[in-house]
């Protein structure tokens, strides 16, 4: 009884564990599709960005404990759809993204506003595209959604990390889950 009792405690521990962190990584996924579904069809919408966030925001509250480390919206080039470099460092995010790498990157606090106070944070979102607005990297009334280019619209990105604790301990104190997720523009999204 000795040899099987650690055994017997241990596996279930391990199992819970395991469905807990597959229960974050799908919850962390649905989020993600959600915010590029909603950034899609806000197109060039002067507030898509807060409006994405919201959203996202929203879908998140399911993830207990969870600590966002970067949120970016980002406009996908050529044939890769993960996210520049330049847009998940930790420059990007003290500086809400990239102008070079065409990024919006937002942190923990600014879901944290928007979800306390939408009306008050949302005065940070839309502005002209021009200052000190936390969407003016990639700006969303300059997003191209004219499907009769050469390039057609822009492909929109989403990347999320989240870092989430554990329960039992059993594989480490927390988990870091990243997800991306792209969606072309809404023809139909208009400022």
């Amino acid at each position: 009884m000795l040899l099987i009792a650690p055994f017997l405690i241990v596996l279930p521990l391990g199992l819970f564990e395991l469905g807990m962190m597959f229960r974050s990584d799908i919850a962390l996924a649905n989020a993600t599709r959600t915010a590029a579904r909603v950034g899609s069809s806000a197109g060039r919408n002067a507030t898509a960005d807060f409006q994405l966030l919201s959203s996202l925001g929203a879908a998140l509250t399911s993830v207990k404990g969870g600590s966002i480390n970067y949120v970016t919206v980002y406009k996908v080039t050529g044939s890769s759809a993960t996210p520049p470099a330049g847009c998940i460092n930790a420059v990007a995010i003290l500086a809400h993204g990239s102008l070079l790498d065409s990024c919006n990157t937002y942190n923990a606090v600014d879901i944290a506003a928007i979800l306390a106070n939408p009306a008050t944070a949302q005065a940070s979102y839309g502005g002209s595209c021009i200052g000190l607005g936390k969407d003016t990297k990639w700006c969303p009334s300059l997003r191209n959604i004219d499907p009769s280019t050469t390039a057609g619209p822009d492909y929109l990105g989403v990347a999320l990390s989240i870092t989430v604790p554990t329960y039992t301990k059993l594989f480490g104190s927390s988990k870091t889950f990243t997800d991306q997720y792209v969606m072309r523009l809404d023809p139909s999204g208009t400022s």
